[in-house]
């Protein structure tokens, strides 16, 4: 076992591994108490480096294949975050660009297509794809809001988990043809 972060009385947070393995993305508030600052930890090298510096909270939700970009999410105030675009040398774009509140995470299709979660000006978290700077919703749910995301590795089709009444219902939307369909999970009997 080895381990990756300082310990004592941080916090720190996993985040997803690059696409390549290469390297497991961490945040930790070890050098800033105030905020949780982004590091990459090299597994052949066995040490970190600080990725990104965030005066608040921050993680990386997903890395693309090719491992030049990574999505930041970043928390603005409590129901408020924005996402970016970072490359490998810290360079960030904003994606999400908005005023007031606003819940936003995302995820890199096989293809490079940034997918995400988004309730900017609707009352109900959706799902959305970034086409030209701005989230296009492609499904959303009266009475429901979307919880979590997967994209499958070719990129055809997202498994999304959607809250209905305090609980989960998964449904299968395909990407190129918009078609989606509603999941059965097994359901246990005592």
């Amino acid at each position: 076992m080895t381990k990756i972060t300082t310990g004592g009385k941080t916090t720190n947070w996993i985040s997803p591994w690059s696409e390549n393995g290469k390297y497991l993305s961490f945040s930790s508030n070890k050098n800033n108490p105030a905020g949780m600052d982004c590091y990459l930890y090299d597994v052949q090298g066995g040490s970190s480096e600080l990725f990104v510096e965030n005066q608040g909270i921050g993680l990386i939700t997903d890395f693309d294949s090719d491992n030049f970009q990574g999505l930041l999410y970043r928390l603005v105030s409590r129901g408020s975050n924005d996402m970016y675009l970072i490359d490998k040398d810290g360079n960030e774009t904003i994606l999400t660009q908005h005023t007031g509140p606003g819940n936003i995470y995302g995820r890199f299709s096989p293809t490079g297509e940034i997918y995400m979660t988004s309730d900017l000006d609707r009352d109900l978290i959706a799902f959305g794809k970034v086409v030209d700077g701005k989230i296009e919703i492609l499904n959303e749910r009266a009475n429901s809001e979307l919880e979590n995301l997967i994209i499958n590795h070719t990129g055809s089709k997202a498994l999304l988990i959607w809250n209905v009444g305090g609980k989960n219902e998964v449904s299968l939307f395909d990407l190129q043809s918009t078609r989606k369909c509603l999941l059965l999970l097994p359901i246990c009997l005592a």
